[in-house]
């Protein structure tokens, strides 16, 4: 298949996964919700065995339900449900040929807000389309850690972040190298 057409096929294929990721994220929507739709972008990081360098670009969407259980006298907290879409872009290297992947995914998070500052944790599972160096299985879990601001801008907020998000098969299969994405985000919340 010819490269335009490969790179055509994984596009589409972006916005049919971020279709499913919106379905996903749905699931955490009540009367009392915020929600935040953004984008996503980064790198792999070398760490905790994982060997393959990839470039991602993504699309979420958050739906936060204030939860009083999680928070305390000094920090409120939230609970988050997160639909995302990915394309992944690996380079040649000595390990594999040039290639790309679609993912999608769904996170459950809980948010603990300082002011105008954030963290969030938690974890989820994620489908992507085709196996890697790294990744041996279609099927991974995914814990995540998130820092991040909200900026007032009139009625809304935007957002700001850095994600640290290990994708593992969770030792169900050998080798379970895994991957770790460090990503940037800005979300608009409304």
């Amino acid at each position: 298949m010819p490269q335009n057409a490969r790179m055509a096929r994984s596009w589409s294929n972006l916005w049919i996964a971020c279709f499913v990721g919106l379905a996903t994220s749905a699931l955490g929507q009540s009367s009392d919700s915020s929600h935040e739709f953004g984008l996503m972008g980064g790198e792999s990081v070398h760490v905790f065995g994982s060997s393959e360098t990839l470039s991602t670009l993504g699309l979420f969407y958050r739906s936060l339900r204030h939860e009083p259980r999680l928070g305390g006298r000094r920090v409120s907290a939230d609970l988050v449900f997160e639909g995302y879409a990915e394309q992944n872009f690996h380079a040649a290297d000595t390990l594999d040929k040039a290639y790309s992947q679609t993912a999608v995914g769904g996170l459950a998070m809980g948010r603990w807000n300082y002011g105008q500052f954030f963290v969030d944790f938690g974890a989820g599972l994620q489908v992507q389309s085709r196996k890697t160096h790294d990744l041996s299985t279609y099927i991974n879990s995914t814990p995540v850690l998130d820092l991040g601001w909200r900026q007032h801008a009139g009625s809304n907020d935007i957002v700001y972040g850095v994600r640290y998000l290990h994708i593992s098969n969770a030792n169900t299969d050998r080798p379970n190298r895994g991957q770790n994405q460090l990503l940037l985000y800005v979300a608009l919340k409304f």
